[in-house]
């Protein structure tokens, strides 16, 4: 199925060259919502190399693209991704807030900036969608607000996957 423009007036300087902002049509974002983004990384060389800056700059530029409305940003800076999001203090302030329906939807940079182990990703998914919060990636096609984004296969298949980031990840950062 060949991607469509968010919209003509979008230019390439606009998206930064990201063709993960190129969605199709059916998954775009309401214009009127309200958003709450969440970022995290897990290691303090993350936090000193600024990745959670490039996570929120990615996000700001997915709202401005969307003409989504941001409530406010939400950090977990150095904090594991395996624990369950209420013990993080970014989660747990994005949780209470989801509570009190601040917002709709939390957009991540990646899926598994909101939880990193199953247990927690599906954890974090239920405490939102009791709010009626949907999740929504910016860079993989995973939005908990349209009928594919959340089926009876995602757990099943968010978990044959969580021992392929582990691999990825231990790729991607330094030995001590």
């Amino acid at each position: 199925m060949p991607r469509k423009r968010i919209t003509p007036e979008v230019t390439d300087k606009q998206c930064n060259g990201a063709n993960a902002l190129y969605v199709p049509e059916e998954s775009r974002p309401t214009v009127s919502q309200h958003i709450a983004l969440y970022t995290r990384v897990s290691t303090e060389d993350q936090a000193e190399r600024s990745t959670i800056q490039a996570q929120r700059d990615f996000l700001r530029n997915y709202a401005q693209v969307f003409g989504l409305s941001i409530v406010d940003e939400y950090a977990d800076d150095g904090v594991t991704g395996t624990i369950p999001l209420s013990a993080r203090p970014g989660g747990n302030r994005l949780l209470e807030d989801a509570k009190e329906k601040r917002f709709g939807c939390v957009p991540v940079y990646r899926v598994d900036r909101l939880g990193r182990s199953l247990t927690a990703l599906l954890e974090a998914h239920n405490e939102l969608a009791q709010a009626s919060i949907t999740v929504r990636s910016a860079t993989e096609p995973f939005d908990t607000g349209t009928p594919i984004g959340w089926c009876r296969e995602t757990p099943r298949s968010l978990g044959r996957m969580t021992p392929f980031h582990r691999r990825l990840r231990r790729g991607r950062t330094p030995a001590p």
